[in-house]
């Protein structure tokens, strides 16, 4: 059986144009983190840059991600409207740190 050591969950936010950035999970690899709008508007496109080559676009005000293996990665998340103008939302650098198993079946428990 193996355990998986957890950190608590962290939220990260910031205010820019209106806008209210969350990020939210567990900042480790193979672990699920959510990155969320607050003041998401369907009439305008929403991008993410992972900081690893991947891109993707909002579907809706939420947007969950893996990241495979541990780093430190420049995240940004911008706007684009009709005309093709890009505007910043977020911008952080991320530490993603490697998942701890533990296999306790390797240690033994006298009572």
């Amino acid at each position: 059986m193996k355990l998986l050591k957890k950190k608590k969950n962290s939220i990260a936010t910031e205010f820019k144009n209106n806008e209210k950035i969350k990020l939210r999970g567990v900042r480790e690899a193979r672990e699920r983190l959510t990155f969320s709008i607050e003041n998401y508007n369907e009439d305008i496109d929403y991008f993410i840059e992972f900081g690893n080559g991947e891109k993707r676009k909002f579907r809706q005000s939420r947007l969950s991600y893996k990241y495979n293996f541990p780093g430190n990665f420049h995240i940004k998340i911008y706007a684009t409207n009709d005309n093709g103008v890009k505007r910043s939302l977020y911008d952080l650098r991320l530490r993603i740190d490697d998942s701890i198993e533990v296999d306790s079946a390797a240690y033994r428990i006298d009572l």
